[in-house]
């Protein structure tokens, strides 16, 4: 009878402990380690609790807010490792350390409609008799084939493109990755400066300018041991951390960012605070905006681009501006999309064409495309 009440006291004390810890301890809404916000706790409700959501989210609420999650994460991830698998939170442990992340599942019919999408803003821009260039940039896992697991069968990692048409890029980023090149990140989804750079270049004749040589530039080291957005889903205990590179030319600081949702404006490309933030990526333009103006100071009547993107297009804005003012529209972000808003920029007499880039990930998971669905 005795080891009975024991037991339901010890079975007791597991129940009660977690909760008495979290509220003794609480832990913040936003997880730096996997650049992620935190589930909150549900609202309850009757309906909550017939569907089944409520507990659902109690669930996720308890997953999310466990005393010690992180340790035990690391804890997790570190034993995978030495069983063998190379694989924890989606993503790769390949060569060289690089950290690569796979798409689990490819929401194919929402990949259909943003393809749908794009392809209506195309025909739509082209009725101005502008260049209209349409990038689905590639992913890590598209480039980094070297660097692989062995054995990794690509087929799931290949289901985006069964739906997109590949770029040329995927196979000249993947040549120099292969030449120990850094066009990506070793721990994080985006593709490096260097990477943008080579954008940069397979775009000057669709979009009709002449790319500048790399020694144009100035390479500038704005941080030495970055962990990207792998890494934090990974938590894997080995890894080499990656240099932030910035390329730097004569008279970049005269350039101004405007965000237009807040009339805010900003000198140069570069946010020097978000080095050392849960997201120094984030440095490039300061991060994500739904709506930003990039302007040269000093100059008028500049050809005008417009930008159609995601967070791929950030680190590429630099070596464009040198070439244009650019009007950048984040389709995750900006409200009221509608083709008012891109005729309206069209219609000025500085336009001079579109570049709708957007990375594969984002165009299985976003809607923000769907207004634009002809």
């Amino acid at each position: 009878m005795k080891s009975q009440r024991f037991l339901c006291l010890l079975f007791a004390l597991f129940l009660v402990l977690p909760t008495v810890l979290m509220i003794s301890f609480p832990v913040a809404d936003f997880s730096p380690i996997e650049n992620r916000m935190l589930s909150s706790f549900p609202t309850f409700s009757l309906e909550g609790i017939t569907d089944g959501s409520y507990f659902a989210g109690l669930g996720k609420f308890y997953a999310d807010r466990f005393p010690f999650r992180k340790n035990l994460l690391q804890i997790k991830s570190t034993c995978e490792l030495l069983s063998g698998k190379r694989q924890n939170g989606n993503v790769f442990f390949g060569r060289d350390f690089y950290q690569i992340k796979r798409l689990e599942n490819c929401d194919r019919e929402m990949l259909a409609q943003n393809k749908q999408a794009s392809e209506a803003i195309a025909v739509h821009l082209l009725a101005w008799d502008k260049p209209v260039v349409t990038l689905y940039a590639p992913r890590a896992i598209d480039v980094l084939t070297t660097k692989l697991p062995k054995g990794y069968p690509k087929e799931a990692a290949d289901a985006p493109w069964e739906i997109l048409t590949p770029s040329p890029l995927t196979v000249i980023l993947a040549e120099k990755a292969s030449r120990g090149e850094a066009v990506w990140y070793r721990t994080d989804h985006h593709w490096t400066t260097l990477g943008a750079y080579y954008a940069y270049e397979f775009l000057g004749e669709s979009l009709g300018y002449t790319p500048l040589p790399k020694n144009s530039f100035r390479e500038e080291i704005a941080k030495e041991d970055f962990l990207g957005t792998s890494a934090s889903a990974s938590l894997f205990p080995i890894k080499k951390t990656d240099r932030i590179i910035r390329y730097r030319f004569e008279g970049d600081e005269d350039f101004t960012v405007t965000d237009l949702s807040t009339g805010e404006e900003l000198q140069g490309f570069y946010r020097d605070e978000k080095l050392n933030s849960a997201d120094p990526y984030a440095s490039f333009l300061g991060g994500n905006f739904s709506h930003l103006r990039v302007t040269k100071s000093g100059t008028e009547n500049r050809p005008l681009l417009l930008v159609i993107k995601d967070s791929y297009a950030n680190c590429l804005v630099p070596f464009l501006a040198r070439h244009f003012d650019i009007e950048l529209l984040d389709t995750r972000y900006v409200r009221g999309a509608s083709y008012e808003m891109l005729n309206e920029i069209a219609e000025r007499k500085e336009y001079a064409g579109t570049l709708l880039l957007w990375n594969a990930e984002t165009l299985c998971s976003d809607a923000g495309l769907l207004p634009f669905i002809a």
